[in-house]
C-alpha cells in the first residue's frame, strides 16, 4: 500500500433512488443515499429544504416514505458487529465479496439432520 499525494482529490455524488440500495462503483459496493431518521437529522435544514422541494416532497411526506428509511442490507451494531468481524478475521474471509455481495449470517435457522 502506498500513499498517493498527487491526487487532486475526491468527489462525492449521493445517489438517491426509490429506496436504499448497495450499488457497484468501479467494482467496489457503495450505497444510495440512505434516508433514515439520524440521516435525516444530519442535513442542515436549508439543504433539506432543497432536497424535498427537489422531490416535490414536505417534511410530511419524507416522513411515510418508509422504502428510502428501509436499510438494503441488516445493520449490524455493538457486540455482534465486534463478532462477526472478528469471525470473519478468524477465518479470513472478506466482509463484502468481489460483487459486492455482503457475507452475513444467513437468516433462515440451520437445519439439523438426526
Amino acid at each position: 500500500m502506498s500513499l498517493d499525494v498527487t491526487s487532486a482529490g475526491v468527489t462525492y455524488y449521493h445517489v438517491m433512488l426509490s429506496r436504499h440500495e448497495v450499488l457497484l462503483a468501479d467494482g467496489a459496493p457503495c450505497e444510495s443515499l440512505y434516508l433514515g431518521l439520524q440521516t435525516i437529522n444530519s442535513i442542515p435544514p436549508a439543504l433539506l429544504e432543497d432536497l424535498l422541494t427537489a422531490l416535490g416532497l414536505s417534511r410530511h411526506d419524507l416522513a411515510r416514505l418508509r422504502g428510502m428509511s428501509v436499510p438494503a442490507r441488516p445493520v449490524v451494531q455493538g457486540r455482534l458487529a465486534r463478532k462477526l468481524v472478528v469471525r470473519h478475521v478468524q477465518h479470513r474471509r472478506p466482509l463484502v465479496g468481489h460483487g459486492g455481495e455482503a457475507h452475513l449470517p444467513s437468516a433462515q435457522p440451520e437445519l439439523q439432520s438426526d
